[in-house]
């Protein structure tokens, strides 16, 4: 089952169905109403599971929306050149430096 182009109910309870068929362990006329039960179950859980990355995405959108393009430029340009010099003890030498 894929969750990437967004799986819907009963291609999910079909699926789930058909594995539970060709396991052999439950009957078949019980099948189906397992497969309602899981499909629902496990749709519940993948919303879940992206409900977080969702959060993320809308947080980070609000933060880029708050900063003038500009202005996020010169903070990451910062954050950059600070990890850069913490990595390089502090030394600036050749950052600036041509090549000959």
């Amino acid at each position: 089952m894929t969750t990437v182009y967004g799986v819907t109910y009963i291609g999910a309870r079909d699926q789930i169905e058909k594995q539970l068929k060709d396991r052999g362990d439950i009957l078949d006329e019980e099948c189906w109403l397992a497969a309602c039960y899981l499909a629902h179950v496990v749709l519940g859980c993948i919303g879940n599971l992206f409900s977080g990355a969702k959060a993320i995405q809308i947080g980070l959108t609000s933060v880029h929306d708050s900063y003038p393009s500009p202005s996020l430029k010169y903070v990451f340009r910062n954050l950059w050149l600070n990890t850069w010099r913490r990595l390089n003890g502090g030394e600036e030498k050749s950052l600036n430096r041509r090549r000959k």
